[in-house]
């Protein structure tokens, strides 16, 4: 936004390719990536990209299907975050993070995760303590791990399922 707030409308993990718009076309897009956990990727120029992206299928096939994934997963978030609550969102999110990186235990801030669910941090630091007390995550100090997933995925709104099956 103009003013420098943001929120997460999409989700990229092991199983996309950053940019991939930028292979549709030559229109601007206005969006920002950040790189949340570390992790094994590939750069690749652009240039390379593109031209990879003509010469084959196969390539070109997959990176479409993931566009299109990744627009109907962003169109999903974008309702999920004006018609859920904050703990569905905030469990939607972890449960997603968890699916990317194949790790329960996610290194977030309170901070980082008010930002990526479009909330104050004093909502997190709330939503985080009743999760906790049930049993759901462990938090402390910006380390968090997903203690049980099945209840966890119980507490995500219904944008969760449909999201995984993207």
């Amino acid at each position: 936004m103009a003013n420098g707030e943001s929120a997460e409308v999409g989700f990229i993990g092991y199983e996309g390719v950053v940019g991939s718009l930028h292979l549709l076309g030559k229109a601007q897009m206005p969006t920002r990536c950040m790189i949340q956990l570390a992790g094994k990727r590939l750069r690749i120029a652009l240039a390379d990209l593109q031209k990879a992206f003509g010469d084959s299928e196969e390539l070109r096939s997959g990176i479409l299907q993931f566009v299109q994934c990744h627009a109907a997963m962003t169109a999903q978030i974008a309702g999920c975050n004006r018609l859920h609550d904050a703990e569905q969102r905030l469990a939607r999110w972890l449960l997603m993070a968890w699916d990317r990186t194949q790790n329960a235990a996610l290194p977030f801030t309170q901070e980082y995760l008010a930002e990526m669910i479009a909330v104050e941090r004093t909502t997190v630091s709330a939503i985080a303590g009743d999760m906790q007390r049930k049993g759901l995550i462990e938090y402390s100090l910006g380390q968090l791990k997903i203690l049980n997933r099945e209840k966890l995925e119980l507490t995500a709104c219904e944008c969760y399922p449909s999201s995984k099956s993207l």
